[in-house]
């Protein structure tokens, strides 16, 4: 899609990567590096705009925003009247799993995320996401503590105690590439985002491996589910050429291409009808459960801005989860 839009423009685009959100806050806040666009999500959105990293959009330049994008998101709660940020995609955080190589139902359980800590079987070839919001946030709701943004030193104390517990009894993989993993058999039971599992299915699976041997669970009443999002960096060269790659990606066909063809993570368009996916087999049904309504983002729960003393207890945790 980046290589379209470069030929459609007439230039080349440039992509800087990173393995996580605290990586990517501190490339940006190098002053020797210049963006035109920013990939973030909403929790980081304070952060840039705090630091200046960011520059107002200009709406009249994004007119597929209004016209195509979920009515929820046009003016999300951490942007109202979309100020910095227009929305990329869509997505739940939940359990994958090889369902010939490991024989659970999370959705049988009270407490579906009890199926990770339970998978004994899978010791040594589960994983838990590389990003400590998740993989904290996790051990909260599997705790059943549905505030995924507390600051309290004693429920975070108690969330690593869980971590620990599963590193004890599972011996999970801290990583984010379960969406070739999986596919590939070499993980069997993995925390990851729906985008990942979509996009497995679509472009990792083995030759011969047939798409519903990947299963997908996640919790629908307060689990998390999020959306990333672009903004226009504040020390952008092309502004405007930086506009037109917003209202690009947020074009239907080019938002529909991206997702099958490419990443498998879900535009938030109103166009995109989920069940036409399935019924033509673009993707299997036994995903159907990681293709996200606007209703299931609605009644979600989401990962937000930590207070600085927030930050450094959840920093601190995972630290010392990682550091074993």
């Amino acid at each position: 899609m980046l290589k379209a839009f470069g030929k459609q423009e007439g230039v080349e685009v440039k992509v800087t990567t990173f393995d996580n959100l605290d990586e990517a806050f501190s490339k940006l806040s190098n002053a020797g590096l210049e963006f035109d666009v920013i990939f973030t999500t909403p929790d980081q959105l304070s952060k840039l705009v705090g630091r200046k990293l960011l520059q107002p959009i200009n709406l009249d330049l994004i007119p597929n925003l209004e016209e195509h994008v979920w009515a929820s998101l046009q003016s999300p709660f951490y942007d109202v009247g979309s100020r910095y940020t227009v929305p990329y995609v869509v997505y739940t955080t939940g359990l994958g799993w090889r369902n010939d190589k490991i024989s659970i139902d999370p959705g049988s359980l009270d407490n579906g995320w009890d199926a990770l800590w339970n998978a004994n079987s899978a010791r040594g070839k589960a994983q838990i996401l590389d990003d400590k919001r998740e993989a904290l946030g996790m051990a909260l709701l599997k705790e059943g503590i549905p505030n995924i943004n507390t600051g309290s030193q004693a429920l975070i104390d108690s969330a690593l105690k869980q971590l620990q517990l599963l590193d004890k009894t599972v011996k999970p993989k801290v990583q984010i590439s379960a969406y070739e993993t999986l596919p590939a058999g070499r993980i069997q039971l993995a925390q990851m985002w729906s985008g990942d599992i979509l996009s497995g299915a679509i472009s990792y699976l083995p030759k011969g491996t047939p798409a519903d041997v990947l299963s997908y669970w996640y919790q629908t009443d307060g689990g998390p589910a999020f959306n990333d999002c672009i903004a226009v960096a504040a020390a952008s060269k092309k502004p405007v050429l930086a506009h037109r790659f917003l209202n690009y990606l947020n074009d239907p066909k080019i938002a529909y291409e991206n997702f099958v063809g490419y990443v498998g993570y879900q535009p938030p368009q109103k166009s995109l009808d989920a069940a036409k996916l399935f019924d033509e087999g673009i993707l299997p049904k036994s995903l159907s459960n990681a293709v996200v309504t606007e209703e299931a983002y609605a009644a979600s729960n989401g990962y937000l801005t930590l207070t600085a003393e927030g930050e450094q207890i959840w920093e601190k945790a995972w630290a010392k989860f990682r550091a074993g």
